[in-house]
């Protein structure tokens, strides 16, 4: 985003915030002119990189402590808990960057995810991987640009780029990067 690009920060303390955020998300979508089918997509991706930042990343020992917890319960977080959000509309796009202060995401899994085909082979949940991995996988599936970087046992931050276009068919057409740092 350019230098002069309004970045609206927000920092989660309790798991409830996530609700409220995907909500204002949508809002400030709508006054984008983005497609709903688009703004529906842009919105599920959030509250998955939301839902991995407060439940897969925490991290503590040899044990991602948060991982088994209700994706629905409300709780609230430690200071080395809080999830930041940044939300950034610039020329042509918009930038959605959750962060964590674990650095717990570890490129192989990522592409451990990516590289599966759930069409193909029966999904099973491992006990000893922390997440799922169907988030990572529906969203780069449904064309989603994304940016991880990862600073081992400092911070993640996953970022999405959303283009600004009118229709799907622009979007479909548009330009997407998938990409881990």
């Amino acid at each position: 985003m350019p230098p002069s690009t309004q970045i609206r920060k927000i920092v989660l303390k309790k798991s409830a915030q996530r609700k409220a955020v995907i909500g204002g998300m949508h809002n400030l979508l709508s006054k984008t002119g983005t497609p709903p089918q688009l703004i529906q997509m842009a919105i599920q991706t959030t509250d998955e990189i939301l839902m991995n930042a407060i439940f897969d990343a925490p991290f503590s020992g040899d044990c991602y402590y948060q991982r088994k917890t209700e994706r629905n319960k409300d709780f609230n977080f430690t200071e080395k808990e809080y999830v930041e959000l940044d939300l950034a509309v610039g020329p042509g796009y918009l930038a959605i960057c959750a962060r964590d202060q674990f650095g717990s995401l570890k490129k192989e899994s990522v592409l451990a995810f990516i590289r599966k085909n759930y069409e193909k082979q029966e999904y099973k949940i491992k006990e000893d991987d922390h997440g799922a991995g169907l988030g990572i996988y529906g969203i780069l599936q449904s064309g989603m640009s994304l940016l991880f970087c990862s600073r081992p046992n400092t911070k993640t931050e996953v970022t999405l780029f959303i283009p600004i276009v009118k229709n799907m068919k622009t979007f479909r057409n548009s330009f997407r990067f998938f990409s881990f740092i």
